[in-house]
């Protein structure tokens, strides 16, 4: 029998891996991906869905994520509503760059309206309204509130939270334009909390006293709503009905702002009474301590626009 020698197999000089890795290094190569492809990996292992699901990593991937913002473009035609997104980088490389849109109307069906978009999420609202008859033959109207938040990255959509009803007694003569005082909302980030609010307010006209609101906060996770302090200024618009998402408010580093016109010039019929850039102001709400503040108008607005003037922005989400 030919009995051969058996070779020793030389070493290896290379460093052995480790037989796991550590979770700080899965956080941080996680944190650098698009959301869809994270949403995918919860399903890898019970560690990684608590991994991605704490609030920590979820911050972390936000500000990895702000540094590759994307552009969200909402608007509607007789499909519906159309969304479609562009990396900030490519058009500012090309203001000429060509739309791809994809019909998102099962979002935003009938009397759905968009109140705001913070960090990539998108606050909706819908409203609707019916009519009953009490004691005496006087109608009453009646709105009904919810509150529903969509991620235009995952395509995912919330359940319906934060509802809420409001009644009030109508004009026999002029039944819809008693309902001027329809509820308005604004959406952002309280850093202090590390929580999403809803803000809703609505104007109350008492003729021949000044006009006053009703601010309510809704917190992502209280599932309440909350009364606070009323503003110190009507935003502009608060007293219209027929234009719900005209001058909601726009959300800015913890604050959601609204542009208000002092000497009571709250209703957009009365726009064309401001003759002075001093009759406008800015209220801004912290969501942290929801105390307001009046600020003055950026430079350059030294005129009076011949159309409806709102603040308005961009709306950057993050993801690919």
């Amino acid at each position: 029998m030919d009995i051969r020698p058996i070779k020793k197999q030389p070493q290896s000089t290379a460093p052995l891996l480790p037989t796991s890795i550590p979770d700080e290094l899965v956080a941080e190569i996680l944190s650098r991906l698009d959301v869809k492809t994270i949403v995918r990996f919860k399903s890898v292992s019970k560690s990684w869905n608590t991994l991605i699901s704490d609030p920590a990593f979820v911050d972390k991937h936000l500000q990895k994520s702000s540094q590759k913002q994307n552009l969200i473009v909402i608007w509607n035609d007789n499909d519906g509503y159309n969304v479609s997104r562009i990396p900030l980088h490519r058009l500012i490389g090309n203001p000429s760059i060509g739309i791809h849109s994809h019909n998102n109307s099962h979002y935003l069906e009938r009397g759905c309206y968009i109140a705001g978009s913070c960090n990539g999420l998108i606050c909706l609202f819908s409203k609707y309204f019916y009519i009953t008859e009490n004691v005496g033959s006087r109608h009453v109207g009646h709105e009904n509130y919810s509150i529903y938040f969509w991620n235009p990255s995952t395509g995912k959509k919330s359940e319906k939270l934060g509802s809420f009803s409001y009644s009030t007694p109508l004009d026999r003569l002029r039944p819809f334009h008693t309902l001027s005082n329809s509820f308005q909302f604004g959406f952002g980030y309280d850093d202090s909390m590390k929580t999403y609010k809803v803000v809703a307010f609505h104007a109350k006209e008492n003729k021949p006293a000044p006009v006053t609101s009703e601010v309510k906060v809704f917190s992502l996770g209280g599932n309440c709503w909350r009364n606070i302090q009323s503003f110190p200024v009507i935003p502009l618009n608060g007293l219209n009905h027929r234009h719900t998402c005209l001058n909601n408010g726009m959300h800015l580093s913890g604050t959601v702002n609204w542009l208000a016109g002092l000497n009571d010039f709250y209703s957009i019929h009365e726009y064309r009474y401001i003759t002075n850039v001093e009759d406008f102001v800015i209220i801004s709400l912290d969501l942290s301590t929801e105390t307001y503040k009046q600020l003055l108008l950026p430079q350059g607005f030294d005129e009076i626009s011949a159309v409806w003037p709102v603040l308005m922005t961009m709306v950057l989400f993050y993801g690919r």
